[in-house]
């Protein structure tokens, strides 16, 4: 990686990556002087570098939290084919999955090309991005379907959720957090020289207009 060779070569003190890191750039980053002034922004976690993880919990658990309060008994969580081998798609996933049970909430993941067909009943969504969140509201409306009167959408992301029609529910992180949390990491590695260090950015659901009390046409289908 091109980065890497930067901090290799001495050009640069420090380095910030922002995405989730391939193995193959664990691999160079391990076991050297890279790993020491390396940090990975918005990382999955674990990878074992200074880091910055944005927790998927708090604002996973209060959107499940507020389906539940709004009487939706059965949810559908989607994403696009693929994108379940991310580490961070299948944490997101996952801590739906226990937020749904500790909510009594029956929660099932549908490829959103499957959608609105495979609904079967399900008065909610929740999608694992914004991006995925828009294309499911083109294929509910091709189906027919009204959001929020006929099923619930929440999103996750929160940079363009605004500008939806209707503005999407969504869970939200800071990109500003995160960029200030990798910047005081990589002052500490400057200063202290060590590595290891995880700083976490939490979620919160942001409630907009695509959320609301499931209606009775699809409650009963």
């Amino acid at each position: 990686m091109e980065a890497v060779e930067l901090l290799r070569q001495g050009r640069v003190e420090s380095l910030i990556l922002v995405g989730e890191l391939s193995p193959a750039d664990l691999e160079a980053a391990q076991g050297s002087v890279i790993r020491d002034r390396l940090v990975a922004a918005w990382s999955p976690g674990g990878s074992g570098l200074t880091e910055v993880v944005v927790d998927h919990a708090p604002g996973v658990r209060e959107a499940v939290a507020h389906l539940a309060e709004l009487g939706h008994r059965s949810l559908v969580y989607s994403m696009e084919s693929g994108a379940q081998r991310h580490a961070w798609a299948a944490e997101r996933w996952e801590t739906v999955q226990e937020a749904a049970a500790t909510y009594r909430v029956d929660c099932r993941c549908v490829n959103v090309d499957r959608l609105p067909s495979q609904l079967a009943g399900a008065t909610a969504v929740m999608a694992l991005d914004d991006p995925t969140a828009f294309k499911i509201m083109g294929r509910l409306r091709e189906g027919g379907l009204k959001i929020p009167g006929d099923v619930s959408l929440i999103g996750y992301d929160d940079v363009h959720a605004h500008l939806a029609a209707p503005p999407l529910t969504t869970i939200h992180y800071g990109l500003d957090e995160i960029g200030r949390a990798a910047a005081e990491l990589a002052v500490q590695l400057g200063e202290d020289g060590a590595p290891g260090k995880t700083a976490k950015v939490a979620s919160r659901l942001v409630v907009r207009s695509s959320t609301a009390t499931p209606h009775e046409r699809r409650r009963g289908a």
